[in-house]
């Protein structure tokens, strides 16, 4: 059963891949159709076009019953949305100037984003895959599980974190998956803040590593903000990976609760089940301050000085913590670094943290290029 579902999701990427991608001139069409064939046993695989013919719509049809629970059920061009379907309150913090810009440089950018469905405790979860320039199923790449922040829409995917994600990364030589959270955009499920849903990030990172391109051995978590806090959260319950990176997580909600009037009543109240009856407990299970003997991971912590909405003193506590108990964490502190300008103040550190803890493998396959 496993070895059909990884299969049928090598079928479904190399049939997006197909239709949609222009490979480059060192990795013919033919190369991309042959790379699936080898999770079968030689001479157990029947030889199939992959254009959009019957066989490949039976394949989509049939594909929830041949897979487990949590494997990927479909895979698709990205298609990017119109600003239109954004609600009031995304609309508030993304004008639809700068939105349309961003479409407009996604769109020139040399890259391809695929959405995938997954299924992950009976929902269906999307989330989105980007592959680097020149890519080829034949190599094995380093990919980085990237969480957004935001809450109640604000932590939609679109054509500027498209962006966002690719500059740091994609365009460095690293497929890089975005989860869509719960009740966001399509997936299934009611929408939380640091619950459920995190459940859905853990079957993630496993079904990750039975993708025959990824480097299993090279898998990173990453988020910033509440994505940071994520991160946390899926160390916690025992996400498998080689290290993570956050940018400006909050590690103590009684801080922001104590800084924004409205982070309890609009956010935690509406957004965590049970809230108003095991407030501190609740709390304290989305706050890493409380619990960094949980925590297992190497860990890079960005953060900076002139964050007003996430106070860098909590994290430099949390990070202390940390280190007293013989974890490895590194946090770097940027002096004019802001919530939203950390990404870009800390870029060259990242990608060099990042090659520095590689495993055996993925240079000599992917040469990131220079920073």
């Amino acid at each position: 059963m496993k070895k059909w579902s990884i299969v049928i999701l090598g079928l479904l990427l190399t049939w997006a891949l197909v239709e949609h991608m222009i490979p480059s001139s060192d990795t013919p069409i033919l190369s991309i159709r042959e790379s699936i064939h080898e999770h079968h046993d030689a001479g157990q695989v029947e030889q199939r076009d992959l254009s959009r013919d019957s066989k490949v719509d039976k394949s989509r049809t049939t594909l929830q019953s041949l897979v487990q629970p949590t494997e990927i059920l479909n895979a698709s061009p990205y298609q990017v949305e119109a600003y239109e379907v954004f609600s009031p309150l995304t609309k508030k913090v993304l004008r639809k100037a700068r939105y349309e810009r961003c479409k407009r440089r996604l769109k020139q950018k040399p890259f391809t984003f695929l959405q995938l469905t997954y299924r992950s405790n009976g929902l269906k979860i999307n989330a989105f895959m980007g592959l680097p320039e020149g890519f080829s199923p034949q190599k094995r790449y380093p990919v980085i599980l990237f969480h957004l922040g935001g809450r109640l829409g604000l932590s939609r995917f679109h054509a500027c974190t498209a962006l966002l994600v690719s500059r740091l990364f994609i365009e460095h030589g690293y497929v890089v998956v975005v989860p869509q959270y719960r009740g966001v955009a399509g997936s299934e499920g009611t929408e939380e803040f640091g619950g459920a849903e995190v459940t859905d990030t853990v079957i993630l990172t496993q079904i990750l590593k039975q993708v025959k391109f990824i480097d299993s051995k090279n898998l990173f978590l990453s988020g910033g903000s509440r994505g940071g806090m994520m991160v946390y959260l899926a160390l916690k319950q025992g996400a498998k990976v080689n290290a993570a990176f956050t940018y400006a997580a909050p590690v103590n909600l009684y801080r922001t609760i104590k800084d924004f009037a409205w982070f309890e009543p609009v956010v935690l109240t509406k957004l965590v089940p049970g809230f108003s009856k095991q407030r501190d407990s609740e709390i304290q299970k989305r706050s890493a301050l409380f619990w960094p003997h949980l925590l297992h991971t190497e860990l890079l912590i960005l953060h900076g000085k002139k964050d007003k909405r996430v106070p860098h003193l909590p994290v430099e506590l949390f990070c202390q913590k940390l280190r007293s108990i013989g974890r490895k964490c590194q946090l770097s502190l940027y002096p004019s670094g802001t919530h939203f300008n950390i990404y870009k103040q800390s870029r060259r550190e990242v990608l060099t943290w990042l090659r520095q803890r590689y495993k055996s493998g993925t240079l000599e396959a992917v040469a990131p290029k220079g920073l």
